[in-house]
């Protein structure tokens, strides 16, 4: 006996190793590690693409598992989010509440010295086969206008204590 895996989709569909768990046919990544993306943004306002990667699936009948981390830090010592997009849309975002951000997942950094570490996934069905944009998009918890910044905190102390991260996202697909 080996290990079976069963995963259930959003769209009320599942596939289990044992049986109906397709193979992978396909897959993408683009890994950042670089600290040169940031971007300012206004009380709930969404960043541009901030992790990015064009893919075109094999069949619209197969999933794409998007998966990854994004590393991201500000000056403040809130929250941080991220939201996950394909083809321009958002994708497995919260259910609204009144003026509360919807965001796929959110950490608190701490402080200006640090950044935090979003990890996240996703199964996209039916996917294109023309190229599309799998991204990551960031937002803050703040009132004011404060810059976000890719793979580094706001203040980075040229120190052995302090640190940088990298972010990556990975596209998987896997057959029918």
């Amino acid at each position: 006996g080996g290990i079976i895996m069963t995963i259930h989709f959003g769209d009320s569909t599942s596939i289990a190793s044992g049986g109906s768990l397709g193979k992978l046919v396909g897959y993408a990544n683009a890994a950042y590690t670089a600290a040169t993306i940031s971007q300012s943004l206004g009380e709930g306002n969404v960043s541009n693409d901030f992790l990015v990667r064009s893919y075109a699936a094999n069949s619209s009948s197969n999933k794409i598992l998007m998966t990854g981390v994004c590393t991201i830090g500000w000056v403040g010592s809130g929250a941080l989010a991220i939201h996950l997009y394909v083809n321009g849309s958002a994708v497995m975002q919260a259910n609204a509440s009144g003026s509360i951000q919807r965001t796929t997942a959110s950490l608190r950094t701490g402080s200006q010295y640090n950044s935090c570490s979003i990890p996240f996934s996703y199964i996209h069905s039916n996917p294109s086969t023309s190229s599309v944009n799998y991204s990551v998009r960031v937002s803050h918890g703040d009132n004011a206008t404060q810059t976000v910044y890719l793979n580094r905190p706001y203040n980075t102390l040229n120190a052995a204590y302090q640190f940088r991260g990298t972010s990556q996202i990975n596209l998987l697909e896997f057959s029918a």
